[in-house]
Protein backbone atom coordinates (compact mmCIF):
# COMPACT_ATOMS: atom_id res chain seq x y z
CA UNK A 1 0.00 0.00 0.00
CA UNK A 2 1.05 3.31 1.11
CA UNK A 3 4.15 2.80 2.75
CA UNK A 4 5.31 1.57 -0.70
CA UNK A 5 6.87 -1.97 0.79
CA UNK A 6 6.12 -5.31 -0.29
CA UNK A 7 6.11 -8.83 1.11
CA UNK A 8 5.95 -11.66 -0.19
CA UNK A 9 5.28 -15.03 1.95
CA UNK A 10 6.60 -17.97 0.94
CA UNK A 11 3.81 -20.22 -0.30
CA UNK A 12 3.93 -24.05 0.95
CA UNK A 13 7.26 -25.01 0.65
CA UNK A 14 8.04 -27.95 1.61
CA UNK A 15 11.01 -30.60 0.82
CA UNK A 16 10.70 -33.84 -1.12
CA UNK A 17 7.47 -32.60 -3.40
CA UNK A 18 5.60 -30.29 -5.98
CA UNK A 19 6.24 -27.15 -4.83
CA UNK A 20 2.66 -25.90 -3.39
CA UNK A 21 2.58 -22.51 -5.04
CA UNK A 22 1.73 -24.68 -8.26
CA UNK A 23 -1.49 -25.97 -6.78
CA UNK A 24 -3.03 -22.47 -6.51
CA UNK A 25 -2.72 -22.00 -10.55
CA UNK A 26 -3.84 -24.96 -11.26
CA UNK A 27 -6.46 -24.68 -9.05
CA UNK A 28 -7.62 -21.30 -9.29
CA UNK A 29 -7.51 -18.76 -12.20
CA UNK A 30 -5.07 -16.51 -9.62
CA UNK A 31 -4.17 -14.27 -12.96
CA UNK A 32 -7.53 -12.50 -12.53
CA UNK A 33 -7.31 -11.67 -8.74
CA UNK A 34 -6.96 -8.05 -8.37
CA UNK A 35 -5.57 -7.94 -4.80
CA UNK A 36 -3.10 -10.30 -6.80
CA UNK A 37 -2.43 -7.86 -9.27
CA UNK A 38 -1.63 -4.96 -7.10
CA UNK A 39 1.33 -6.66 -5.97
CA UNK A 40 2.64 -9.51 -8.55
CA UNK A 41 3.65 -7.76 -12.12
CA UNK A 42 1.31 -8.80 -15.04
CA UNK A 43 3.84 -10.72 -17.21
CA UNK A 44 5.32 -12.60 -13.39
CA UNK A 45 1.78 -13.75 -13.02
CA UNK A 46 0.65 -14.63 -16.21
CA UNK A 47 4.09 -16.34 -17.17
CA UNK A 48 3.26 -18.61 -14.02
CA UNK A 49 -0.79 -19.11 -14.29
CA UNK A 50 -1.94 -19.45 -17.93
CA UNK A 51 0.32 -22.08 -18.83
CA UNK A 52 -0.25 -24.53 -16.09
CA UNK A 53 1.32 -27.15 -14.86
CA UNK A 54 -0.95 -30.66 -14.44
CA UNK A 55 -0.51 -32.72 -11.59
CA UNK A 56 -2.49 -35.71 -10.31
CA UNK A 57 -4.18 -35.04 -7.14
CA UNK A 58 -2.27 -37.55 -4.86
CA UNK A 59 0.94 -36.02 -5.74
CA UNK A 60 0.81 -32.49 -3.65
CA UNK A 61 3.09 -32.65 -0.94
CA UNK A 62 1.68 -29.84 1.15
CA UNK A 63 -1.51 -31.52 1.53
CA UNK A 64 0.62 -34.96 3.16
CA UNK A 65 2.72 -32.19 5.10
CA UNK A 66 -0.58 -31.01 6.69
CA UNK A 67 -1.80 -34.65 7.46
CA UNK A 68 1.53 -35.55 9.03
CA UNK A 69 1.20 -32.73 11.40
CA UNK A 70 -1.82 -33.30 12.11
CA UNK A 71 -0.95 -36.66 13.26
CA UNK A 72 2.36 -35.52 14.98
CA UNK A 73 -0.63 -33.48 16.96
CA UNK A 74 -2.52 -35.89 17.86
CA UNK A 75 0.47 -38.33 18.83
CA UNK A 76 2.02 -35.52 21.17
CA UNK A 77 -1.34 -34.83 22.87
CA UNK A 78 -1.66 -38.97 23.60
CA UNK A 79 1.66 -39.40 24.56
CA UNK A 80 2.60 -39.38 28.14
CA UNK A 81 6.48 -39.74 28.32
CA UNK A 82 7.60 -37.11 25.07
CA UNK A 83 9.57 -34.52 26.42
CA UNK A 84 11.37 -32.81 23.50
CA UNK A 85 9.76 -32.69 19.89
CA UNK A 86 11.57 -31.29 17.14
CA UNK A 87 9.85 -29.89 14.36
CA UNK A 88 12.64 -27.52 12.55
CA UNK A 89 12.40 -26.74 8.76
CA UNK A 90 8.46 -29.17 8.67
CA UNK A 91 6.48 -25.69 6.90
CA UNK A 92 3.74 -26.55 9.22
CA UNK A 93 2.71 -23.00 8.75
CA UNK A 94 -0.65 -21.39 10.79
CA UNK A 95 -2.88 -24.82 10.42
CA UNK A 96 -0.24 -27.64 11.21
CA UNK A 97 1.24 -24.87 14.42
CA UNK A 98 -2.79 -24.60 15.43
CA UNK A 99 -3.31 -28.44 15.19
CA UNK A 100 -0.14 -28.24 17.26
CA UNK A 101 -1.69 -26.56 19.78
CA UNK A 102 -4.11 -28.44 21.15
CA UNK A 103 -1.84 -30.74 21.64
CA UNK A 104 0.78 -28.69 23.99
CA UNK A 105 -1.34 -27.67 25.79
CA UNK A 106 -2.74 -31.19 26.43
CA UNK A 107 0.34 -33.12 27.26
CA UNK A 108 1.62 -33.67 30.14
CA UNK A 109 5.44 -34.45 29.52
CA UNK A 110 6.71 -31.76 26.63
CA UNK A 111 8.87 -29.60 27.92
CA UNK A 112 10.61 -28.82 24.69
CA UNK A 113 9.31 -27.58 21.36
CA UNK A 114 11.61 -26.30 18.76
CA UNK A 115 9.17 -25.03 15.53
CA UNK A 116 12.57 -22.96 13.58
CA UNK A 117 11.70 -22.29 9.54
CA UNK A 118 8.52 -23.35 9.87
CA UNK A 119 6.25 -20.55 7.61
CA UNK A 120 4.28 -19.81 11.30
CA UNK A 121 2.69 -16.38 11.10
CA UNK A 122 0.28 -14.38 13.52
CA UNK A 123 -2.30 -16.27 13.25
CA UNK A 124 -0.08 -19.31 14.77
CA UNK A 125 1.42 -17.15 17.22
CA UNK A 126 -1.98 -16.39 18.36
CA UNK A 127 -2.92 -19.94 18.89
CA UNK A 128 -0.09 -21.24 20.32
CA UNK A 129 0.28 -18.51 23.20
CA UNK A 130 -2.45 -19.89 24.90
CA UNK A 131 -1.12 -23.32 24.45
CA UNK A 132 1.97 -22.06 26.41
CA UNK A 133 0.12 -20.53 29.15
CA UNK A 134 -2.19 -23.54 29.76
CA UNK A 135 1.03 -26.01 29.72
CA UNK A 136 2.57 -27.36 33.04
CA UNK A 137 5.76 -28.37 31.39
CA UNK A 138 6.19 -26.83 28.68
CA UNK A 139 9.79 -24.75 29.73
CA UNK A 140 11.55 -24.21 26.28
CA UNK A 141 9.70 -22.55 22.88
CA UNK A 142 11.92 -21.65 19.67
CA UNK A 143 9.81 -20.23 17.07
CA UNK A 144 12.98 -18.16 15.05
CA UNK A 145 13.01 -17.45 11.33
CA UNK A 146 9.13 -18.05 10.75
CA UNK A 147 7.17 -15.28 9.94
CA UNK A 148 5.81 -14.01 13.15
CA UNK A 149 4.45 -10.22 13.36
CA UNK A 150 4.68 -7.96 15.53
CA UNK A 151 0.98 -9.08 16.92
CA UNK A 152 2.45 -13.09 16.96
CA UNK A 153 5.63 -11.94 18.73
CA UNK A 154 3.37 -9.65 21.25
CA UNK A 155 1.06 -12.88 21.86
CA UNK A 156 3.89 -15.51 22.69
CA UNK A 157 5.71 -12.84 24.48
CA UNK A 158 2.71 -12.25 26.73
CA UNK A 159 2.54 -15.91 27.31
CA UNK A 160 6.11 -17.06 28.14
CA UNK A 161 6.12 -13.74 30.60
CA UNK A 162 4.11 -15.44 33.51
CA UNK A 163 6.26 -18.88 33.33
CA UNK A 164 9.38 -18.30 35.17
CA UNK A 165 12.45 -19.57 33.70
CA UNK A 166 10.85 -19.97 30.32
CA UNK A 167 13.28 -19.66 27.70
CA UNK A 168 11.98 -18.13 24.16
CA UNK A 169 13.74 -17.81 21.29
CA UNK A 170 11.53 -15.60 18.39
Amino acid sequence: GRSRTGYTPTLIVGYGGIWGENYWYQHYDVYENARLLRFTPRGILDSRARRRMLIPEDEWNHIDLAKAAKAIADAVAASGSLAHLNLNFNSIGDEGAKSLAAAVAASGSLTRLELYGNSIGDEGAKALAPAITASATLTHIDLESNQLGEEGKAAIKEAARGKPGFKLEI
